[in-house]
């Protein structure tokens, strides 16, 4: 970057945001102006902002190649091309001059923001945020528009809703902070799975006792639904990227969960390979409209299911900071052996959790 302008992060947030404030309940309250590189490791300070975004004007439309699903609807659109704060300050504002931005509400996935109520839309920002940078590669853009497509062609998967992309775009010389647009299926509030697990352990009411007993229910149910849903994914040879921030959970009235649940963000998944293969329509229309851009054969994959993430979020998130919890409270329990004895009844789970 020329400078290090974070503007994006002048306003503090004031009104309620479902999707973050349960994981502020262990935030520093200390306002910070601008992020220091111990700031970058810990989502709750910078999720304590909203971040702005500017529209694009139609004379520089042209500077930008948009991507559109082969389900997009221009009439129904009504979102215009927004381009995040940092970009604009670092590579438009001298010769773009702009009078109004537009605030965004930050989900957990911070590049992802909130523009209304149902609508999501993802940048790629140059921002060091914990280790890496948070780019957002045009290849992701395509990918989830691909699979966005591909979903919609297919029976509904039972207890699972997701995101859909209809649109994105990427500029010149600005391929990797390319930006997506999604619209949800659902209506329901819906929060992080990890939000939602951090607030059963650590902050529902009783004692340590109560709450891990809680926790174990909320697990065990959860981990019932997410075998059925496993066995559906492979079905339609699906490949997610599951972790804390991308799926989420639906919330009846009184805020709990009603087990099921909505996945975002596509980018970075996969699709069985001859399955891929048969998408004769889809294949045709992604090739003769971004041939320069997009290879759909790159996100087949013999072993879409297999994903070691999956296992890296069930050990290393929730089992990991059950066993937390469990010695800090100095409570009498192994938190593994009750995890391998649930799992002998849920073949998927078991067939991650085991997995070479």
């Amino acid at each position: 970057m020329q400078n290090e302008n974070y503007s994006f992060l002048s306003e503090r947030i004031t009104d309620s945001n479902i999707e973050t404030d349960l994981f502020l309940l262990n935030s520093d309250p200390i306002f910070v102006t601008a992020p220091q590189a111990d700031d970058l490791k810990r989502d709750e300070l910078l999720l304590k902002f909203k971040q702005r975004v500017w529209e694009i004007p139609d004379n520089y439309c042209d500077e930008l190649t948009p991507y559109y699903s082969i389900y997009y609807d221009e009439i129904e659109d009504n979102t215009s091309f927004f381009m995040h704060d940092m970009i604009y300050q670092d590579q438009f504002k001298n010769r773009m001059p702009l009078e109004d931005s537009l605030s965004c509400k930050p989900t957990l996935s911070f590049r992802t923001l909130i523009y209304d109520s149902n609508s999501h839309i993802k940048f790629g920002i140059p921002l060091f945020y914990g280790k890496m940078m948070r780019l957002n590669s045009k290849n992701e853009v395509l990918t989830s528009l691909y699979l966005s497509d591909y979903i919609q062609s297919l029976p509904k998967i039972k207890k699972l809703d997701f995101f859909m992309e209809f649109k994105g775009y990427s500029m010149l010389n600005l391929e990797n902070f390319s930006v997506s647009y999604r619209k949800r299926e659902c209506l329901e509030e819906i929060i992080p799975v990890s939000c939602y697990f951090n607030k059963i352990l650590n902050h529902s009411n009783g004692n340590a006792s109560d709450r891990l007993e809680r926790t174990f229910h909320f697990l065990s149910n959860f981990f019932h639904d997410f075998n059925g849903i496993y066995q559906d994914l492979k079905l339609a040879g699906l490949g997610l990227e599951i972790h804390g921030q991308n799926l989420l959970i639906k919330l009846d009235a009184e805020g709990i969960s009603k087990g099921e649940y909505v996945y975002r963000d596509l980018g970075n998944c996969t699709i069985e390979t001859e399955t891929q293969k048969k998408q004769t329509s889809l294949n045709d229309y992604y090739k003769s409209n971004y041939t320069y851009d997009f290879d759909a054969s790159k996100l087949a994959d013999s072993n879409y299911y297999i994903w070691q993430n999956y296992r890296t979020f069930f050990l290393c998130f929730f089992i990991y900071n059950l066993n937390e919890f469990v010695v800090r409270e100095k409570l009498r329990i192994n938190v593994y052996t009750w995890f391998e004895k649930m799992i002998e009844e849920l073949p998927e789970i078991k067939g991650i959790y085991c997995a070479e």
